[in-house]
């Protein structure tokens, strides 16, 4: 697969996670206010946007697992970081930079909900992977 389609797939995967994402908590925000809310397309477009470079982010950040060099406890705990960090400025952002204890517990919750599923996807593709290489050595 080149590098390109790598990061389409990987952005594509984003959306979809970030459309169900978007799908709880949009269902959330229903279920709070106990009342009609209304989303505009470009709401929805930007939601989308945003997910895909989430996708491609988390690709980019993936290529910290190639540092063979380092162990993978060193790698989770920098690729961690380097997710989390720009996550919470998105998250503030989105939230109009309104600071508190709640908000960042939020941030913090929904980000490692968020990055368990990305990188589980990614582990088990690996896992995968590896099973088929073991599988054809075996031959």
């Amino acid at each position: 697969m080149t590098k390109f389609l790598s990061y389409v797939v990987t952005g594509l995967c984003g959306v979809g996670i970030g459309a169900l994402w978007f799908l709880v908590r949009f269902l959330m925000a229903t279920t709070e206010l106990h009342t009609t809310v209304t989303i505009s397309l470009a709401d929805v477009l930007l939601f989308v946007f945003i997910s895909a470079l989430i996708g491609v982010a988390f690709r980019l950040a993936s290529l910290i697992f190639a540092k063979e060099n380092w162990s993978l406890r060193k790698q989770i705990i920098v690729n961690f970081l380097v997710l989390f960090i720009p996550w919470t400025l998105y998250f503030f952002m989105v939230n109009n930079f309104v600071f508190s204890i709640k908000t960042l517990l939020s941030a913090i919750v929904q980000f490692i909900v968020m990055y368990a599923i990305g990188y589980g996807f990614y582990f088990v593709n690996l896992r995968r992977d590896i099973n088929e290489i073991n599988r054809k050595l075996k031959k």
